[in-house]
């Protein structure tokens, strides 16, 4: 900046300046699965397939995301069917097949304390992939943002940038819907 520069464009600099790095913060996508069938072949809940529209949905998820370079250093997913073959498709469109992983405690809840236990667990990962389930993905990021109330459709993903992983520690940065991605 030359001298002689107006004392707002000063203060705005100095602001630029002194904001965190972007590199320090953690970044959580949250994808809820795909569409799936109402009702399994065997009655439970936990056996629900995604319907060949969640299926497709999901593949252009993955395409799109390795399209955009979009980084991932680990994908944890919730082990019932529908949330397991979403998060296969998308890793295998990103080709990050060896970074995917199940853990049950997503099938049960999700919450801002899950989320930071399980970064805890892996504390190189700055770049997670959480796929799960309504009602507790929603509320996991309304939490993280400090209020209000976030919709996640099936086969919607959001991105969460946070400094901390707790209440208010996160800013919601995009959440886009199926509808919203390129189909081949």
């Amino acid at each position: 900046m030359e001298s002689g520069g107006s004392g707002k464009t000063k203060v705005r600099m100095q602001a630029l300046s002194n904001a965190p790095r972007r590199d320090s913060l953690m970044r959580v996508y949250f994808l809820r699965h795909g569409v799936a069938e109402e009702r399994s072949a065997d009655g439970t809940d936990a056996s629900r397939r995604l319907t060949r529209r969640g299926e497709e949905e999901s593949e252009a998820l993955g395409r799109w995301m390795a399209r955009l370079g979009i980084a991932v250093d680990a994908i944890i997913t919730s082990p019932l069917e529908r949330a397991a073959r979403t998060a296969s498709l998308v890793a295998a469109q990103m080709r990050l097949t060896d970074r995917l992983r199940a853990d049950e405690r997503i099938a049960r809840r999700l919450d801002v304390q899950l989320l930071a236990m399980l970064a805890e667990e892996d504390p190189e990962s700055k770049n997670l992939l959480i796929v799960g389930h309504e009602p507790t993905m929603s509320g996991t990021i309304s939490s993280l943002i400090g209020g209000g109330y976030i919709v996640m459709k099936k086969g919607a993903l959001a991105l969460v940038e946070a400094e901390c992983l707790e209440p208010g520690g996160g800013s919601l940065v995009w959440l886009v819907t199926p509808k919203l991605i390129p189909k081949p």
